[in-house]
């Protein structure tokens, strides 16, 4: 199994309105053990986050690289930079969108999974990847490979939702 993660609010959060350089992000409760769990559990971890590469780079050295298990990477991270894929990715997406009647206000919010599944054809399909993101705008149109998260605000210590994950992946994935 293949898991892409969200970064904002689904891994951390960041008390400034614009992820910046200087802001200080915050871990998500239960991060370590989350990521150790998809890290051991399956095939490939990746990032794919809206923020700015400058952003991810921020989170990599303020929590991640403390974090993830030593020897360990993220298969691939995709930023807001990252193009989305070539003209014939975008009318797959923009027929599938179509096809959903979807409502979305930009394709720039989306993260559709078949350009992963084309960039990586030997490594991510529709049967073995899944992406947990807290914006359901961001999966709607590969809900079936979606695991949703509740956003996570900063404030609650009490949050739980990397555990209630971990337990859904062990039940509905057999891990």
């Amino acid at each position: 199994m293949n898991i892409i993660l969200d970064m904002d609010q689904t891994l951390i959060h960041s008390n400034l309105n614009s992820y910046s350089i200087y802001a200080d992000p915050i871990p998500r409760p239960h991060l370590k053990e989350f990521l150790e769990f998809v890290f051991e559990n399956c095939k490939n971890v990746s990032i794919w986050t809206h923020g700015l590469k400058e952003w991810y780079d921020v989170v990599y050295e303020k929590v991640f690289k403390d974090l993830i298990p030593q020897g360990k990477s993220f298969h691939f991270v995709r930023t807001r930079q990252t193009p989305l894929g070539d003209y014939n990715d975008l009318i797959q997406i923009n027929k599938k969108l179509s096809e959903f009647n979807s409502n979305i206000p930009s394709m720039r919010f989306l993260k559709p999974l078949l350009v992963i599944y084309k960039k990586y054809p030997d490594k991510y399909n529709e049967n073995n990847t899944f992406i947990i993101d807290d914006n359901p705008i961001t999966y709607s149109i590969n809900k079936e490979n979606a695991i949703e998260i509740k956003p996570y605000n900063g404030i609650d210590n009490l949050d739980t939702e990397l555990l209630r994950i971990i337990e859904l992946i062990k039940k509905k994935y057999f891990i």
